[in-house]
């Protein structure tokens, strides 16, 4: 009954965490025998206990003012003893720090405060990096607006990629598809329209007249007769006639004849007295041209003299125009279009662009930049002598094309091909070097046949308007003589007007231009002409050989890195520190390529073009054109 039972318990406690203790440090049994039969070492061992509680004692207020410095997390009673030295080691060795430790842990109170408790808690449980602790914070903040107010704006909220693209693909579809109905739609209606040639007429009708003419063996009224006598059937049969200016004179009496629309093509080179007839019968016109090509045929017209030139007494400009084009574009209202729809690859058209247009074109970057059939190249045929003296070609040249020629039947059998030349003399030689192998390669006769879609042809600078060919051979011919001796005539192009022939013919290809010369840009002095297309043709033939470089200030891809938006900045920046080559507004013209990745083992490809929906994507004006 007399027993201290909070004595005992003390006792079971203090044997608990001995055993414990002897268990977690596994003391040899000797040294637990010793200790427990040795009285002069468990002497020792009291002492030592008054000594730490001692030592415990001294430090006690300086451990708490230590201690209150630290959060209560800390709690540092329960930590190793040698581990909360070193801690306090290196707050010591590190007082460097404690004006920023100061002020981190002011800035996190304020966090506190403001409710991102929870938000401080992650970041240190995760050290995250000073640098990214707002971005995190933003792309969360950004995540959770964006759910809140997502709901009120459907059309976004509903986006999905695979259905945007769809959509995309239905359109390009629908729209191909509408081009052929509306076909479709407009022979229907032109067919209600038709007259029943089997009802009963008279033969006084326009019906009755042209059944008569029809049945008719000998004795047939002359076109312009027949004509009219059936003016009004005759629209109705052909709603759309095509017809050369002269024809629409002769054939046409201006008195029954009015079109609601009169239209010129290559307004050009038609001769403003050749287009006042049609222009006559017509409600409505639209003349529709290039001023830098070619104007109108002048081998007949008479050579100006200085009664040609008005004097102040007199301001009549008649004849001061070379065509009906360039009449109009002084009195007509004028729209340019923009787009050039030929060009598969855009240094085909990049030069004229750049030296005729002004860049004022819009058009597309290709996918390859220098390399073989694709855009413009330069082939030199070094040993090529010009015989002035003799037939005025070039022999080695030509023979050169006819090579060009049959290894481009091999290479590219599905692709049209042209030839163009600077004369006549060159377009023979040309002829007779291709005829020769012809003979010897009879099973390459198909290609030369009239009866393809787009025939073969070889033809001069005079009459290549209007042609285009997936592959145009450009023979340019003029070269030294046998002497050494480089003159500077080159034939039309020194002729007024001379860029706009050359203008002509460089833009005829879709896919590839192959000049083929014997002569460098440094061959030909410009200080020893005034010719503007002979000056323009040493700048072609540099372009041809050195690629975009040689167009000053219109360089494919700009240096340096060119971005519109942060988040194009974001795509640039992962996209090269995952160590790819990326090449930023790539384009010669209007229209350029966000972002394109080059093909790490193609020298002068792209492997990959990227669009971030930008400023381009924004100023587009049509469907066709963004998507």
């Amino acid at each position: 009954m007399e027993t201290d039972w909070e004595q005992v318990r003390k006792a079971i406690q203090f044997a608990h965490e001995l055993k414990a203790i002897t268990n977690d440090y596994t003391l040899p049994e000797t040294f637990t025998t010793a200790m427990a039969e040795n009285p002069q070492a468990i002497e020792k061992v009291r002492e030592t206990v008054q000594e730490l509680i001692q030592l415990k004692e001294q430090m006690s207020s300086s451990y708490k003012w230590v201690k209150q410095l630290f959060d209560a997390s800390e709690n540092f009673d329960q930590q190793d003893l040698l581990q909360v030295a070193e801690r306090f080691q290196n707050c010591f060795n590190q007082k460097v720090l404690l004006e920023e430790w100061i002020d981190y842990r002011n800035n996190r109170e304020a966090c506190r405060q403001i409710g991102l408790t929870s938000y401080l808690e992650i970041l240190e449980a995760q050290r995250l990096e000073a640098d990214k602790i707002t971005p995190v914070y933003l792309k969360r903040f950004y995540r959770l607006w964006l759910d809140a107010f997502m709901s009120d704006f459907p059309a976004v909220n509903a986006f999905r990629r695979k259905t945007h693209e769809e959509t995309i693909a239905a359109f390009k579809r629908l729209d191909k598809r509408q081009q052929t109905i509306a076909q479709s739609r407009v022979k229907c209606s032109l067919i209600d329209h038709l007259p029943d040639f089997n009802s009963f007429t008279s033969s006084l009708d326009e019906v009755g007249v042209l059944k008569r003419e029809l049945n008719k063996q000998r004795k047939l009224l002359p076109l312009r007769k027949l004509f009219n006598q059936i003016p009004h059937l005759l629209t109705t049969l052909k709603p759309c006639c095509m017809m050369s200016p002269l024809s629409v004179s002769v054939f046409l009496e201006a008195r029954n004849y009015e079109f609601d629309l009169v239209i010129f093509d290559e307004a050009s080179q038609v001769c403003t007295e050749n287009a006042i007839g049609a222009i006559m019968r017509g409600k409505q016109v639209v003349i529709v041209g290039d001023s830098k090509q070619l104007p109108p045929t002048n081998f007949f017209a008479a050579t100006l003299t200085d009664a040609d030139y008005a004097t102040d007494e007199e301001a009549d400009d008649t004849g001061a125009y070379e065509s009906i084009l360039d009449e109009a574009l002084n009195v007509l209202p004028e729209r340019s279009l923009k787009w050039h729809y030929r060009s598969r690859h855009e240094h085909l058209i990049a030069f004229s662009n750049a030296k005729i247009y002004n860049n004022s074109l819009i058009t597309f970057p290709s996918r390859h930049t220098k390399v073989p059939n694709f855009g413009v190249e330069y082939i030199h045929v070094q040993e090529g002598i010009y015989d002035r003296a003799g037939k005025r070609h070039n022999l080695a040249e030509a023979r050169k094309v006819a090579d060009l020629v049959f290894e481009h039947f091999r290479q590219y059998p599905n692709r049209s091909l042209g030839i163009v030349t600077f004369s006549e003399a060159q377009q023979h030689a040309i002829e007779l070097a291709i005829e020769k192998r012809k003979l010897a390669n009879s099973h390459y006769d198909p290609f030369f046949s009239e009866e393809r879609e787009e025939p073969f042809f070889i033809k001069n600078l005079e009459n290549v308007q209007g042609d285009e060919r997936d592959t145009i051979i450009f023979s340019i011919g003029y070269a030294k003589d046998t002497n050494g001796m480089m003159y500077m005539n080159f034939g039309p192009l020194n002729r007024p007007g001379g860029e706009r022939r050359l203008n002509v013919a460089i833009t005829r290809a879709k896919y590839n231009v192959k000049l083929v010369g014997s002569i460098v840009p440094d061959n030909i002095d410009t200080s020893r002409t005034t010719a503007e297309g002979v000056k323009l043709l040493r700048q072609y033939i540099q372009f041809a050989r050195d690629g975009e470089t040689a167009l000053t200030g219109e360089i494919t891809e700009p240096i340096g890195v060119q971005l519109d938006s942060p988040f194009e900045e974001s795509v640039y920046d992962f996209l090269t520190a995952k160590g790819y080559p990326v090449a930023t507004q790539v384009g010669c013209s209007g229209f350029r390529i966000d972002m394109a990745i080059k093909h790490p083992e193609r020298q002068g490809t792209f492997v990959l073009g990227i669009e971030c929906d930008g400023a381009t994507y924004h100023s587009s004006r049509t469907a066709r054109e963004r998507d």
